[in-house]
């Protein structure tokens, strides 16, 4: 298992001095990617190899958020390696070790010239560790979308979107999914967080948020201008929060 600690920033804190739901992702993020760096495999291994991570789905259940100034600490490690896909969980913890954020992922491999998936190199077999899957919720092989969408307002992928693979950032979905619900409705906090990655958005690809609103259920369809899905985003809210 690799952890690192840190201490909640103003900077990632939304108007009530709590983490916000993007900055919790990037410490996720992060937590993976120092420990690729921390095993030698990071990203300049990749590089030179042609090869890149992705996720393909994400499965976030936060119990409670920091805030401002409280001490964490982010955890993860890899329990399953397929041919073409690994699995790897995350936890954010509080000081005195409680768990405030479970998180479930699957990843898998890219080529970085053609972009076509690929078997999982043997040098990446490196984070599996015998430890069992956090217990948490499942991680759905395809979420389904529910009935009728409201459309809202195009946004076209700038640089600030994307990330050292030149496509957008996990991250960034899901804050164009929360964007588009809030000019909809008035969200309360996530408990549960789910996304499906199903293309990949580059630099100039416009991306149209199709909003479901239902009480606390709130999903978003990231489509293209074709009508084919970027990212869908599922957020069960809690109402009054």
């Amino acid at each position: 298992m690799y952890s690192f600690t840190s201490t909640v920033r103003f900077s990632e804190c939304d108007e009530t001095s709590t983490l916000a739901l993007v900055p919790l992702i990037n410490y996720l993020q992060d937590c993976s990617a120092f420990h690729t760096e921390s095993l030698g495999v990071g990203i300049e291994f990749q590089r030179e190899r042609g090869f890149a991570w992705a996720i393909t789905s994400w499965r976030i259940e936060i119990h409670a958020l920091p805030k401002l100034c409280d001490p964490i600490r982010i955890e993860t490690y890899c329990y399953e390696i397929k041919h073409t896909h690994a699995m790897r969980n995350y936890a954010l913890l509080a000081e005195d070790g409680t768990v405030l954020v479970a998180a479930d992922a699957r990843y898998v491999v890219f080529d970085r010239e053609d972009g076509k998936l690929m078997r999982i190199p043997e040098s990446e077999h490196i984070y599996l560790e015998e430890r069992p899957r956090l217990a948490m919720g499942p991680l759905e092989k395809k979420i389904l979308l529910p009935g009728d969408y409201a459309a809202c307002e195009p946004i076209t992928i700038g640089k600030h979107h994307l990330d050292y693979n030149d496509h957008v950032n996990n991250a960034q979905y899901v804050l164009m999914a929360l964007e588009a619900a809030s000019a909809l409705a008035e969200i309360g906090m996530p408990a549960a967080l789910d996304v499906q990655y199903r293309k990949m958005a580059f630099l100039g690809d416009t991306v149209i948020p199709h909003v479901r609103i239902d009480g606390p259920l709130i999903c978003v369809d990231l489509a293209s201008e074709d009508g084919s899905s970027y990212a869908i985003v599922r957020l069960a809210c809690v109402q009054g929060a």
